[in-house]
């Protein structure tokens, strides 16, 4: 590890993400870093872990981009929605039925991030409570839950987890 904040824990690939669906769908904050070295190495990171698609739910204009720096092999989404709203149909379905590892981020990791994947573990058969209930014991294992101890971040997320019912996410 380089010693920075942003350096991970030996099990996760980054500090602030944590596995939503161990070896499938890794949730966390955007990859990007302060430099386009930090940047690489966090991508490097990302793919060590199996990682093979990115679904990034930032605004265009957000953050600076990083899907220049992936290799052709890797499938790099975007569905944009905007921070701390709901999203319109973005689905991990059908990259977590081929098989891929999916890196699911926002730009903080919490709030948008945090609603997908609650709708994912809702997906998995689990009621709004309980997916919120799992996906909060999740989320300790992010090195971001000392300070932000529950997700998603607004009340509207939390009750379009509870409300899920479409497929449009669903893993199986």
């Amino acid at each position: 590890m380089d010693g920075s904040p942003l350096a991970a824990p030996a099990s996760l690939a980054l500090s602030n993400c944590y596995w939503v669906l161990p070896g499938r769908l890794l949730a966390g904050e955007h990859p990007g870093g302060a430099t386009a070295s930090a940047t690489r190495a966090r991508l490097r990171r990302l793919l060590q872990a199996g990682v093979s698609t990115f679904v990034d739910l930032t605004e265009p204009d957000e953050l600076a981009p990083y899907d220049a720096e992936l290799p052709v092999s890797v499938v790099y989404l975007r569905f944009p929605v905007p921070d701390h709203g709901i999203p319109a149909e973005p689905s991990l379905g059908a990259g977590l039925r081929a098989g891929r590892t999916i890196y699911l981020h926002c730009r903080a990791g919490i709030g948008r991030t945090g609603m997908v994947a609650g709708c994912v573990l809702l997906e998995q058969g689990r009621s709004g409570d309980a997916a919120l209930a799992e996906l909060n014991r999740l989320w300790q294992h992010s090195g971001r839950a000392p300070l932000w101890p529950w997700i998603p971040e607004t009340l509207e997320q939390t009750e379009y987890v509870r409300s899920w019912a479409r497929p449009a996410f669903s893993a199986r």
